[in-house]
């Protein structure tokens, strides 16, 4: 995909204003260009950056790593890195952007915003926490339950050279490596109108990727750690995948047949209430979880969802390269055989 320069940006902007696939307001893309332009004119080479004094030994090594990740992540699993992440930007904030998710009170059922490109999705973002919760509470005054988060990366999927934020330093080393090949991925295979597959497949090759990396340098330590992380999250996915298809189940047969909303809200509160003390219960943490609802829930079955397609999947081809190439000729997930 070809990259857009600085002084092209209005031209995109023109595009978007006379774009007839979305309803949401001009000014939010304008905001979202302003953004982008900040970050474009904040960029400083990495290998400058590697000669300031300022910036810690930590970091430091965190940015060489980096460098390697993705020249192997171009070389050896065949993503299109082009000039991503040979920049650095440093944050006011700890997130780069600061995403809301919406969905249905009563039903796991995400709330879609519609955009130019890259059509449905469902999340919206926003350069701040103050106007992500400013959304939420719109959304919320609407009757839909909300989430809002912090993210540390995102990829604009070859529109723009993605730089290293510092909110990306603060990361682990190996989740540094799974996070940029896990947005290489997006930059080089993405199916309009199909967010969920998409994440998974970017997390699933994200964690695959990682482990290729760490094998390659012969850190089996690392690998051993991965696996062991991988293991661990796959235990609680089995576990709240269940939960939720039974949360959906007792939402259409139980909760549907619930005529007073007053009664619909305190059956639902303590039906969530019952499912953050089963997580503690089974072990997944000691502090009971805050907030649960649907979009929190939906989010979590967006990066994790269906993870037996994707070892499946993984299975059939002889290297991830070659699994690559073979989504680069796919044009829908659904023609995925």
């Amino acid at each position: 995909m070809k990259k857009i320069r600085p002084l092209t940006l209005p031209f995109v902007l023109v595009f978007l204003l006379y774009s007839n696939v979305s309803c949401i307001p001009f000014g939010y893309y304008n905001r979202l260009a302003q953004h982008q332009t900040d970050i474009l004119r904040a960029k400083t080479p990495i290998k400058t950056v590697l000669n300031d004094s300022t910036i810690s030994d930590e970091n430091k090594e965190k940015l060489k790593l980096v460098l390697e990740v993705r020249k192997f992540a171009s070389e050896n699993l065949g993503l299109e890195v082009g000039s991503n992440y040979l920049d650095y930007v440093p944050l006011k904030e700890d997130a780069v952007s600061f995403v809301v998710n919406a969905a249905e009170p009563y039903a796991l059922v995400s709330y879609n915003w519609r955009y130019p490109i890259v059509g449905k999705l469902p999340y919206k973002g926003f350069p701040t926490k103050k106007e992500a919760e400013e959304e939420a509470k719109q959304m919320e005054s609407k009757g839909y339950d909300v989430f809002v988060r912090g993210v540390s990366a995102y990829s604009t999927l070859g529109w723009f050279d993605d730089p290293i934020f510092s909110s990306m330093l603060s990361l682990s080393k190996e989740r540094l490596v799974e996070t940029i090949i896990h947005e290489s991925v997006h930059a080089t295979i993405f199916y309009k109108d199909d967010a969920d597959f998409n994440e998974r497949l970017a997390t699933f090759l994200g964690t695959e990727g990682a482990k290729l990396f760490y094998q390659s340098k012969q850190q089996n330590d690392i690998v051993a750690k991965i696996n062991r992380d991988k293991e661990d999250l796959l235990r609680f996915n089995t576990f709240i995948a269940k939960e939720i298809h039974d949360l959906d189940n007792w939402y259409k047969t139980v909760l549907n047949k619930v005529e007073s909303l007053e009664q619909k809200k305190l059956q639902k509160k303590k039906r969530l209430e019952q499912l953050q003390d089963k997580i503690v219960a089974e072990g997944f943490t000691k502090d009971k979880p805050k907030d649960i609802n649907n979009a929190k829930l939906l989010l979590f079955s967006t990066y994790q969802g269906n993870k037996d397609l994707f070892i499946n999947l993984y299975a059939k081809f002889n290297s991830f390269k070659d699994l690559i190439e073979y989504l680069k000729t796919v044009k829908h997930s659904k023609d995925i055989k």
